[in-house]
């Protein structure tokens, strides 16, 4: 499965003049509820606390 990305250009705050550096930024491809996320988090926490160590 492919992710989608944009390249960002983000400049230096301290050195204006400084060349920008270019970097890699996901783009989102829907909205998730915040509960959707504990739900699936917590379903994670499970799933390793289950793995003897």
């Amino acid at each position: 499965m492919a992710i989608p990305y944009v390249i960002i250009p983000k400049g230096n705050p301290d050195n204006p003049e400084a060349p920008k550096k270019y970097y890699a930024q996901t783009k989102a491809s829907s909205e998730v509820s915040l509960k959707k996320t504990r739900q699936g988090n917590f379903g994670r926490a499970a799933q390793r606390s289950a793995i003897p160590m």
